[in-house]
């Protein structure tokens, strides 16, 4: 996948779709489909119009990860003033987002997407999506509170314009050097170990010992499972913990068993 701020000035050789794609949802995903049909032998490009100052549902890296696993080969992102997307269109020929999801009936409010997540309603956010809400980043080293305690957690670092979901732990799965392993995500505070304002996203991983600092992870959000609350100490956390493993692990098998790949 390539990624690019400048876009070309040339697009004799690319088939592009031109847009707003925060979230790739469902209708996104159909564009880079009907883009890959129209393409024939011409590179297939996606222009990405963004507002640096939004929060995003999917920063360049998740969109260029996504994108790629359509088949798109570019993603170019640049501001709505950068660039003039009649004259490309006029010139070229180009799928417009806008207009296609109109004719799909695909046609997903981001708005809409944001409020259930900001709900903690994740199931729903995920089935307008068309994909579990994710977020790309990262390991760093924490406090280490956590291995300490004997529940290690691998701490991710994102893009600070990353929207946030409503504070809470959640059953996750994570995808590591392209395996999937399940566990919760705590995403927020930590009032249980120290008094920090500055939200985080933490996850422990079942049945998992490996040192993964310095990599890449992708966390996917599957169900949201409880609220953050402080603990009386570190015994009454590492019950809870053992019970958030627990329907973690239920969650999983039960999918499983219903023949879904998590």
């Amino acid at each position: 996948m390539y990624r690019s701020i400048r876009v070309p000035s040339d697009f004799s050789e690319r088939a592009a779709a031109i847009g707003h794609f925060d979230g790739m949802h469902r209708g996104h995903r159909l564009i880079a489909e009907k883009l890959k049909k129209t393409a024939g032998s011409k590179t297939t490009a996606f222009i990405n119009l963004c507002d640096p100052e939004e929060s995003v549902l999917t920063t360049e890296g998740e969109k260029a990860h996504i994108l790629e696993s359509l088949g798109v080969s570019e993603l170019f992102s640049c501001a709505y003033d950068q660039i003039d997307v009649e004259s490309i269109c006029l010139k070229y020929g180009c799928v417009q987002a806008d207009t296609e999801l109109q004719k799909s009936g695909e046609g997903c409010d981001k708005k809409e997407i944001k409020k259930l997540l900001e709900q903690g309603d994740i199931e729903r956010a995920n089935a307008l999506l068309g994909y579990e809400y994710m977020f790309l980043g990262v390991v760093v080293h924490g406090k280490g509170i956590g291995s300490k305690a004997g529940i290690p957690t691998a701490n991710l670092l994102v893009p600070v314009n990353k929207f946030l979901p409503k504070f809470g732990v959640y059953i996750a799965a994570a995808e590591i050097d392209k395996k999937l392993y399940h566990g919760v995500t705590n995403i927020g505070l930590r009032p249980s170990a120290d008094d920090s304002s500055i939200p985080t996203i933490e996850t422990l991983l079942l049945d998992f010992d490996e040192n993964i600092y310095g990599k890449t992870v992708i966390i996917r959000l599957h169900r949201y499972l409880r609220d953050i609350v402080k603990f009386a100490g570190m015994p009454e956390l590492k019950q809870q913990i053992d019970k958030d493993k627990n329907a973690a692990a239920e969650y999983f098998a039960a999918a499983k068993e219903r023949g879904k790949h998590v």
